[in-house]
């Protein structure tokens, strides 16, 4: 469906004496972002946990873009909420490109060659947001204002998350990062809910610091998909899942291995000796969520998955 946005083309812009500044999108940024759609009145359908990342410039007309790639784990949830069929990929061409001029961010669309203004980022308390590629008012059926500004010191200067009212009310913790995107995502819609699931920014970082939505110098928005890449997957179970205390792994033959247990940013949190064909894995201090674990014997990965803790 088309939003009613700035649509503008390349011919008008190479008329136009602007220099290029891209200052929001140095420094690695790494969006991280989750996207579940659901197909029935269960819990059958698809989530999908990805990064953005930055590899390269594209020139068109009188801009510099940056090229913006795609990877991650695309789960498909069954009717009793369990993950199957989980498929890891990293694309090899970009999904868009991006730049920005100031306050202002820009999307170009490779499918239809044509940019959006995809942020407006100059804007005080009490301001309505403008009309852009990721928020339409009528889509929305309201209109955000802006309620509150906090500011982040970053390697790109100090950035400012704003907290936003829709139709006066805060109802999701809704809100726009400056050069990172908004609760919905990057460009993705501001309003994180659609009529069957959701998408959401996870987190934002700079030079493998996480800025937004929370302040976190030790942790990265980028997660190694190769981690969960498999070769030689043998049969395997894991019971119960979701758990609350303790589930257990059970495999179709005996090893001598290792498990890993890895966060969404495929930082290996938890490691436990695999001898035998099962292992018990207790929640101990971990937090309520999603984790993939990886099974490997003399470094030979042989199975993989998602575990939930609730």
């Amino acid at each position: 469906m088309k939003r009613l946005i700035y649509i503008l083309t390349m011919l008008f812009f190479s008329n136009m004496g602007f220099s290029q500044v891209n200052t929001y999108l140095n420094n690695n940024p790494i969006w991280k972002a989750e996207m579940h759609a659901y197909s029935g009145w269960d819990c059958t359908g698809t989530d999908d946990v990805y990064n953005y990342y930055i590899n390269g410039d594209s020139v068109i007309g009188a801009f510099t873009y940056k090229k913006v790639f795609k990877k991650g784990i695309l789960n498909q949830i069954n009717s009793s909420c369990l993950p199957i069929n989980i498929t890891y990929y990293n694309n090899t061409s970009p999904s868009f490109l991006l730049r920005s001029l100031d306050k202002q961010m820009f999307v170009y669309l490779l499918d239809e060659q044509i940019e959006y203004l995809l942020y407006d980022f100059d804007l005080e308390i009490g301001d309505t947001l403008p009309e852009t590629y990721t928020y339409n008012a009528s889509n929305t059926s309201g209109v955000f204002t802006v309620s509150a500004i906090d500011s982040v010191e970053t390697p790109n200067g100090f950035l400012k998350k704003f907290s936003l009212l829709l139709n006066g009310t805060n109802y999701q913790n809704d809100a726009l990062y400056e050069g990172a995107g908004s609760t919905g995502g990057l460009v993705e819609s501001i309003f994180p809910n659609f009529l069957s699931g959701y998408h959401k920014l996870n987190c934002y970082s700079l030079i493998d610091t996480t800025y937004f939505p929370v302040l976190n110098e030790s942790s990265s928005c980028n997660f190694n998909a190769s981690l969960f890449e498999m070769s030689d997957e043998i049969a395997h179970s894991l019971a119960p899942n979701p758990f609350s205390i303790e589930t257990e792994i059970t495999l179709g033959e005996s090893i001598h291995g290792e498990l890993g247990i890895y966060n969404l940013q495929g930082k290996l949190i938890e490691q436990i000796e695999f001898i035998g064909s099962s292992v018990k894995i207790q929640k101990g201090n971990k937090g309520e969520g999603v984790y993939f674990y990886r099974i490997t014997e003399n470094e030979r990965p042989i199975a993989t998955g998602k575990l939930v803790i609730n």
